[in-house]
């Protein structure tokens, strides 16, 4: 161990650049800040309407809301 250096430290351990589909997406709001930019999320949440369920973790309540126009869903993630 004395011969090692420490080159970086990670932030952490979420690395999702493809987009999973649309039922393996639950995301916490730092997960989703780090992939929103990308070009697979962007065009899977473009083009895509739906309902969705945003829960606030601190005291449990939870938002039910539906995203239907020009944007789709990608505009309630960014």
């Amino acid at each position: 161990m004395s011969d090692c250096e420490v080159m970086q430290i990670l932030t952490d351990t979420f690395h999702n650049d493809e987009f999973p589909g649309y039922e393996s997406v639950k995301l916490s709001w730092k997960q989703l800040s780090r992939v929103i930019n990308k070009e697979a999320w962007i065009t899977a949440l473009q083009n895509q309407k739906g309902v969705y369920l945003i829960t606030d973790t601190s005291n449990g309540k939870m938002y039910v809301g539906s995203a239907y126009g020009d944007e789709m869903i990608l505009v309630f993630a960014v």
